[in-house]
């Protein structure tokens, strides 16, 4: 009985292994150009401004692996310093409030689910928008 059950479990981890590794790849490429682009994004520079907003984070799932704290989601994300990750935040938002590019904030918000870390500024930063804009 034993014999089944050992197979089964290795394939099981395998599975674990690959879905873990791929966690981080799709990441890991963006992380490093969110950071190569932020200070020039900060000055206005066209192109590091244009740069920050492709590379920052699409859907909430690759939100979450950048910038959550590894205990809410059981992974280590690529940023979660919150000082760091919340002037990403807030140059996310100011940079597409500025160019009235609203549909990306809410994208991002889409099947959130939030915790008490650097994911929560995001949610923070999403109701003061949406308080805070004109009719």
């Amino acid at each position: 009985m034993f014999k089944h059950i050992i197979p089964f479990c290795l394939l099981f981890m395998s599975f674990g292994a690959i879905s873990n590794s791929y966690i981080h790849l799709p990441v890991d490429r963006d992380v490093r150009c969110l950071k190569d682009s932020y200070q020039g994004a900060v000055k206005g520079n066209a192109d590091d401004v244009t740069a920050f907003l492709q590379c920052f984070p699409k859907t909430f799932y690759l939100f979450s692996a950048t910038f959550a704290s590894s205990d809410a989601y059981h992974h280590r994300s690529a940023i979660y310093d919150s000082e760091i990750a919340y002037a990403y935040i807030q140059l996310f938002f100011s940079l597409n409030t500025e160019q009235s590019n609203y549909l990306p904030l809410f994208e991002i918000a889409l099947n959130g689910h939030w915790e008490v870390d650097a994911v929560s500024y995001y949610k923070q930063a999403l109701v003061t928008f949406i308080e805070q804009a004109p009719s």
